[in-house]
């Protein structure tokens, strides 16, 4: 290759211009085809590490293509294309935070959560713990300077066979002989004629009251057998089903004790 110098006719301007052999081209554009050529080739032995198992996987490489320079334009040499051969994938690891910020997330967040926990069953611990409670017929929780509670006085009862069941409800539609509403439960062996027990309540509202005498003792609801009844004792048809609403069932209950009386019926 070699240099002369020129003189612009115009300005006199000096303007180098360069001369290169054919012979010296046509040899580095060779050499330079011969290096890309082993480069690609090398990059094609390159084989990846398979996956390991639940991580992701990605082709990583910087440049799916290496391009150079020819004569006649622009060259292309593909390098492994994940898409069209799995099997070329590389490996690529999951990226995960550091030790250091991982402590450092799990230390402010762990106070947070723990507060919303805690707030979430402190709320909802006293709504439940008012439902489904079994308690004893305690008659002493109903005398004069005792809290809320409900004295229910039953008459009527036909015999001495299996169990009477007392229930207290909330006087609302949503509540009332709902199953698992129920607030209070009082569980006692029959006594043919009249029985009294004693329902202490959460506190001053409308309440309703259902009282249930299993008569044959087998565990079921018999309606030809069985007896009920309910608090201000509605009337009982086949058109309510045994289930008259709550308003005809509701009383008050102030802060002390209220006395009712329940008329047993039997079909």
């Amino acid at each position: 290759m070699g240099g002369s110098v020129l003189l612009s006719k115009a300005n006199k301007t000096p303007h180098l211009a360069l001369t290169i052999s054919a012979d010296a081209f046509s040899t580095r554009y060779l050499a330079l085809r011969a290096v890309v050529r082993r480069f690609s080739r090398d990059l094609r032995r390159i084989a990846p590490e398979p996956a390991p198992a639940g991580q992701f996987t990605r082709y990583s490489a910087p440049y799916r293509y290496f391009e150079h320079a020819t004569c006649g334009g622009r060259k292309r040499f593909a390098l492994p294309n994940p898409a069209r051969n799995p099997s070329e994938r590389p490996a690529y690891k999951q990226l995960r935070p550091s030790r250091r910020v991982s402590k450092a997330m799990n230390k402010y967040l762990a106070a947070p959560a723990a507060a919303i926990v805690a707030l979430g069953l402190a709320t909802s611990a006293p709504a439940a713990a008012q439902y489904r409670q079994e308690i004893r017929n305690d008659m002493s929780k109903c005398t004069r300077g005792s809290s809320s509670a409900v004295m229910v006085t039953v008459d009527g009862i036909k015999n001495s066979i299996g169990p009477v069941r007392v229930q207290a409800y909330n006087a609302t539609s949503g509540e009332w002989l709902k199953k698992g509403k129920w607030l209070k439960r009082i569980e006692v062996p029959a006594k043919a004629g009249t029985m009294t027990f004693c329902l202490p309540v959460p506190g001053p509202g409308n309440y309703a009251i259902a009282v249930r005498h299993d008569a044959n003792d087998n565990g079921d609801t018999d309606i030809t057998i069985d007896g009920g009844g309910m608090s201000n004792n509605p009337s009982i048809t086949i058109f309510n089903l045994g289930k008259p609403s709550y308003t005809k069932t509701a009383f008050p209950v102030g802060d002390g004790v209220k006395s009712i009386r329940i008329q047993m019926k039997y079909m």
